[in-house]
């Protein structure tokens, strides 16, 4: 049996310091929605990449690109090899090459029974392709019709959007950070400049089994302070004797990333 996982996004007031009046002031009047579980993932995505994924995307599919802006190359999971998008956890199954763009298609779920498209401009794997900028990026489903989806990424409206903001509350940016081309190793949250977990030597998630054995075999209610990406709650709540865990996030903009 599972444990139950709850995720409380939690804003502590400031200290009642002569010095904290102004923040304090603030503090009473965030929006409600700071107090709100975490929303749902927005409409619209099918899938997200990395800028591994991305250069390896357009490296593989760039001798496949019509030169004519009306003609396609259609490939199937031989011709994909080990391309792989969501940090290397799936597969397209599928590819159609355009001149303007690629049509990436797979499938999800234990059964492969959610399909899902997803419609990348060149001028997207162009770009990353030539800065190698680092990053994990969402990718959209197209429209209906091919004409359709064709003009929309030329119009840049399914360009691709970075995992990335800026949190009210702190002020701090906060993006998603891979870590491995070569295996779907999860990425680390970075937060105002600093990585959230240790890199040097170890992954995130050889990070949080070491944080979970030092706890030792203890079960019960688990209380995570911090979730940030949610790994070590997650991983706390698949324990065996666990029946729940509490994970408390301060600020907005981790929550939005998860």
């Amino acid at each position: 049996m599972r444990a139950c996982l709850r995720t409380i996004l939690f804003v502590a007031q400031p200290p009642l310091r002569r010095a904290h009046s102004a923040a304090r002031a603030a503090a009473a009047e965030l929006p409600r929605r700071y107090l709100a579980p975490p929303a749902l993932p927005e409409p619209g995505v099918a899938c997200c990449v990395s800028h591994y994924e991305a250069i390896a995307l357009h490296t593989a599919l760039q001798p496949r690109r019509p030169d004519s802006a009306s003609g396609s190359v259609s490939l199937g999971r031989g011709d994909l090899g080990a391309l792989t998008v969501d940090l290397g956890l799936a597969r397209p199954a599928s590819a159609e090459v355009s001149a303007s763009h690629v049509r990436l298609r797979g499938t999800r779920g234990i059964e492969g029974e959610e399909e899902w498209t997803a419609c990348v401009p060149w001028a997207f794997l162009d770009r990353v392709a030539r800065k190698r900028r680092a990053g994990v990026w969402q990718c959209y489903a197209p429209g209906q019709g091919e004409a359709e989806a064709a003009e929309e990424a030329e119009e840049d409206d399914l360009a691709p959007t970075k995992v990335e903001g800026l949190s009210e509350l702190t002020s701090r940016p906060a993006s998603l950070l891979p870590l491995d081309e070569a295996s779907p190793t999860p990425p680390t949250a970075v937060l105002g400049g600093f990585n959230m977990h240790r890199t040097k030597g170890i992954d995130p998630a050889g990070d949080t089994d070491n944080k979970l054995r030092a706890l030792g075999k203890k079960g019960g209610r688990v209380l995570d302070v911090c979730t940030g990406l949610g790994y070590t709650a997650c991983a706390a709540a698949r324990r065996a004797g666990v029946r729940e865990v509490v994970t408390i996030e301060l600020d907005p903009a981790m929550v939005e990333l998860q």
